[in-house]
């Protein structure tokens, strides 16, 4: 992909923006998604590989994760709604709705 827009500090509630800079350490608190990983609370992922997704403005992001003592593989489809939010769908269930932390 020419530009990760899914890079950024992202958050199912705009209240727990305000531990951005504890992402990891407490809860609730967002996630970051970097050009290389995503770090959320007692998890880590890598990524392996990422690909666009047709022409749906998707990407599918293909992880190496540790959490909680153990390692495992997962997918994640990430669908961008606009720059300021995107969803998040791990394969079963509905997607969730994540917008972008500002500062």
């Amino acid at each position: 992909m020419a530009q990760n827009w899914w890079v950024g500090i992202w958050t199912g509630d705009p209240d727990w923006c305000s531990a951005a800079g504890q992402i990891g350490e407490v809860s609730p608190a967002p996630i970051e998604i970097s050009e290389t990983a995503i770090r959320g609370y007692e998890y880590g992922c890598d990524i392996s590989k990422a690909r666009e997704v047709g022409k749906v403005n998707a990407a599918l992001l293909r992880l190496n994760c540790s959490g909680e003592g153990e390692t495992y593989k997962e997918q994640r489809l990430i669908l961008k709604q606009d720059e300021n939010a995107i969803w998040i769908w791990w394969g079963d269930g509905e997607p969730i709705l994540f917008t972008r932390c500002k500062g």
